[in-house]
């Protein structure tokens, strides 16, 4: 879902403050009704139009885990990545996906060994 630009809300703003209904607000700015009660909910709550950046899901390997995978990988270079998961699971109790140390292995930069 594409959130509005700052200055529509705004004028959302201006114009409720000028006297306009939310009906006369929805059709002269072509939004809904909702958006216009958020707007102004928003407003006067007193917080920002700006569009934050979602955080997203935190990944299930920390940064202070990343290690493992790595000694795991220098220790014997030839490992799947299937290997790897169960050496971590068995290291940490976490359960993650092949897609994850994949990922991992990825951020510390190590590629598959080629023959």
């Amino acid at each position: 879902m594409n959130s509005l630009p700052k200055e529509i809300k705004e004028r959302i703003v201006k114009a409720r403050e000028e006297g306009y209904t939310i009906k006369e607000v929805m059709d002269r700015l072509s939004v809904g009704k909702s958006t216009v009660q958020r707007a102004m909910a928003r407003y006067k709550e007193g917080k920002s139009f700006e569009v934050g950046k979602s955080k997203g899901r935190p990944p299930k390997i920390k940064e202070e885990d990343l290690y493992i995978i790595k000694e795991a990988w220098e220790e014997k270079n030839d490992r799947t990545l299937e290997e790897i998961r169960k050496i971590f699971e068995g290291i940490t109790g976490i359960k993650v996906s092949i897609k994850a140390i994949f990922t991992a292995k990825k951020k510390l930069n190590i590629s598959r060994k080629k023959n």
